[in-house]
């Protein structure tokens, strides 16, 4: 199923917004996500016709790999949005699933 690439934007711009938000991420969770986010606007400037180049699917799929990663293994995120079953224990729901949205996305995109 294609994505557009705006949703891609919206998900990855979302999951970026929990992170910022979130005082208990930690500071590598919150660098990992603002590569993201310049990987995002990479994308966004070189895209044509609002369609990304392939090389830019390619590192934004990276990146949201990597953002995942990240989240997972960051253990200090809020409990005041936990109770998101599934990902990673101890996660914040929201950031969570931003992240796991928008790694979805931007592979989801790659394949279209």
């Amino acid at each position: 199923m294609p994505v557009a690439f705006d949703e891609v934007v919206e998900k990855i711009t979302d999951a970026a917004r929990h992170v910022e938000a979130d005082g208990g991420a930690s500071p590598v969770l919150v660098a990992v996500v603002r590569e993201f986010q310049a990987k995002l606007a990479k994308a966004e400037k070189q895209a044509t016709d609002g369609v990304p180049g392939r090389d830019s699917v390619m590192e934004l799929e990276q990146a949201g790999d990597s953002a995942k990663a990240a989240a997972e293994a960051d253990g200090g995120l809020s409990s005041e949005r936990s109770g998101w079953q599934g990902w990673a224990p101890r996660q914040s729901a929201a950031t969570s699933s931003s992240l796991r949205s928008s790694a979805w996305s931007v592979t989801a995109a790659k394949i279209s």
